[in-house]
């Protein structure tokens, strides 16, 4: 049964409808581009309060200078996404929030549409609602057909084209090509002059990031990319057909349509699977418009989402131990278990700078990444998948010091398994799990919903 959603008609006839929260920690020009954004939205009229995480940029001072409009909270420390957003969200007097990376772009328009799908009467069950958010910059889309190479042994890949270098004009864009569904993680080589590669699989989509700097320009778009394979073969990129073989070579020049390029989606919403992993749907697919309609997600994420405030207080908001990633999925688990829903409004549209100030695949984001996934598992999900997941982090932590012992007894550098951080993990773990545990006892008090009837096998596309 869904809960009702508590009424404050103080809150519904006086002042405006939401306020803009945005926690920054040394991000001055993100921050500065993004005020500049709603600033420049003929639409937007709502208050703005930055939560400035003791940035060593100045950020407040410059900031507050260009923007006299915009509330800022001067942190004494770095409180992180949960706890700095929490500072401004438990005092509300606004009937929604809608909560802003400091490096997004919000559209014109966007911010009013993911407002106007919660205070539509019929949405009253919508907890949340957060925007489609896309990638900044444009990206180059080039088709790749070759014929499968299967390498065999323990690699049971299916590959198309090794692709060591690719360069937009004279900025090599190599180390920014994501791994896609088209494409494999980056591997290092020895039978080139670059020191990594990355393989395609043999019908391919590659998606090529357009520098910004160049897309602001008035230059002529020209790809060049060093490819080879297994064996010489002839292979379609973008349509005309090459021969490529086992030596990398330079393709000849491929020139770009400015009026071709594409979006590519950070976020429309987010997942959870069945064994407990999250993820963003739509993750680094491109934006062929496959979303229109509003739909039902897990999440919301925490990137552009607008959230009715009675429910996030009826649920106290964020978790001010998980500091920042996983945070938004807490969140929206919690309000999930209270019987209301999530939504994403693909028409709402954000740009975003993924990853700019945060610096994934660093020790502090494996450190966060694998710690808070087991948090928010032994605080919202049922007894059995709390437990496995446990389990399962115990048994790869051993797995890990086995082969960190083991490449140390041969004079290897074992960094690749970084057990020293998980062992910190681990430690963190232990630390907090009495603090977790009486969090899911209180929640439960309060919880309208089973943990077992709320569905985790969602749509990642």
């Amino acid at each position: 049964m869904t809960q009702q959603i508590p009424v404050d008609h103080h809150r519904q006839l006086i002042g405006p409808r939401a306020t803009v929260v945005i926690v920054n920690y040394n991000g001055y020009p993100y921050v500065q581009a993004c005020l500049n954004a709603l600033r420049g939205d003929p639409e937007f009229d709502l208050p703005i309060v930055v939560v400035d995480n003791a940035s060593h940029d100045n950020s407040v001072s410059r900031l507050s200078s260009e923007f006299p409009s915009v509330r800022f909270i001067a942190a004494e420390s770095n409180l992180g996404f949960a706890a700095g957003n929490n500072r401004v969200l438990r005092e509300l007097d606004t009937p929604f929030v809608i909560l802003l990376n400091p490096d997004t772009i919000p559209q014109p328009g966007a911010l009013n549409l993911l407002i106007d799908f919660l205070d539509d009467p019929s949405h009253s069950a919508a907890a949340s609602a957060c925007a489609k958010v896309v990638f900044i910059p444009k990206f180059a889309v080039i088709p790749i057909e070759a014929p499968p190479f299967f390498p065999g042994g323990a690699d049971s890949r299916e590959l198309g084209i090794m692709i060591h270098a690719a360069y937009i004009n004279d900025e090599n864009v190599f180390h920014q090509l994501p791994e896609t569904n088209s494409t494999y993680r980056k591997e290092r080589t020895r039978n080139s002059s670059f020191k990594w590669a990355r393989w395609t699989k043999p019908s391919a989509e590659v998606i090529i990031p357009i520098p910004e700097s160049i897309l602001l320009s008035d230059e002529d778009l020209e790809l060049r990319l060093l490819c080879s394979t297994n064996e010489d073969k002839i292979v379609s990129i973008n349509g005309i057909d090459h021969h490529i073989g086992a030596n990398d070579a330079w393709l000849p020049p491929i020139h770009l349509d400015r009026n071709d390029l594409y979006d590519v989606i950070n976020s429309c919403g987010g997942y959870m699977t069945n064994d407990g992993f999250g993820g963003d749907v739509g993750f680094w697919t491109v934006d062929r418009d496959q979303y229109q309609a509003p739909r039902e997600v897990f999440s919301g994420g925490g990137s552009a989402v607008a959230i009715r405030t009675s429910c996030g207080d009826a649920v106290d908001w964020f978790d001010d131990d998980l500091f920042l990633y996983y945070e938004d999925t807490d969140l929206a688990w919690r309000l999930r278990l209270c019987g209301w829903k999530n939504y994403a409004v693909p028409k709402a549209v954000v740009r975003h700078h993924h990853s700019v100030l945060t610096n994934e695949g660093s020790d502090f984001w494996l450190f966060h990444v694998e710690r808070n996934r087991v948090l928010i598992l032994l605080r919202n999900a049922t007894w059995p998948l709390a437990g496995t997941a446990l389990r399962s982090y115990l048994k790869d932590y051993g797995r890990y010091g086995v082969e960190t012992l083991r490449l140390i007894v041969k004079g290897k550098k074992p960094g690749s398994f970084r057990f020293r951080v998980r062992t910190k993990v681990l430690v963190s773990l232990i630390g907090r799990l009495p603090s977790t545990l009486m969090k899911r006892a209180r929640d439960s008090k309060r919880n309208s919903v089973s943990r077992s009837v709320v569905n985790l096998d969602w749509d990642k596309a």
